[in-house]
């Protein structure tokens, strides 16, 4: 359905992205080229519409886990297509789905967090905290630039509250 299905960009790169997650631990190779096709639909996307940067940080997400090299060669993507995407916050993430059949029309609006760049940015600052600091500086619109910021403020205090809550189970279990 992903590959032949009437469907718009935008959904197209939610299905092979979900597909491609389900086939990484069992099929990486096949993961790793359903993500390259979502990539390219991605691009398919018009330069201005908040889908492309959307499709970019679920595809970005992807590659998060399966090949981190790609993902940060990706990260340009997603601040290019962000700054060129009037209205483009980076917690928008949505997907709207319209099934047409003989008798009427059913529609319905979903938030999807694969197209979250807080959540993409979390992952990166788990990877390479300072890299993605850097990468969150390109953003030209404030509303996208503190979205990132923010989620890895938020994956650096979380990383040290887990510590600090380890510390204190080590602590107890001595005690």
């Amino acid at each position: 359905i992903a590959r032949n299905g009437e469907l718009t960009h935008i959904q197209r790169v939610w299905g092979l992205t979900q597909v491609a997650r389900f086939l990484m631990k069992t099929d990486r190779a096949r993961s790793l080229e359903l993500l390259e096709e979502a990539a390219t639909e991605a691009r398919r996307i018009g330069g201005s519409e908040a889908d492309r940067p959307r499709a970019l940080v679920a595809v970005t997400k992807g590659f998060l886990e399966t090949d981190r090299a790609r993902a940060w060669e990706l990260i340009s993507d997603v601040v290019r297509a962000g700054n060129s995407a009037e209205g483009f916050t980076g917690e928008d993430a949505r997907l709207s789905i319209t099934l047409r059949y003989r008798n009427g029309v059913v529609m319905q609006n979903t938030n999807a967090t694969d197209f979250d760049l807080p959540g993409l940015f979390r992952g990166l600052a788990k990877d390479d905290l300072y890299r993605a600091i850097e990468a969150t500086k390109s953003f030209t619109a404030e509303a996208p630039r503190a979205n990132a910021q923010l989620a890895i403020a938020r994956a650096v205090l979380e990383e040290k509250q887990k510590a600090a809550s380890g510390r204190q189970k080590a602590e107890s279990s001595r005690q």
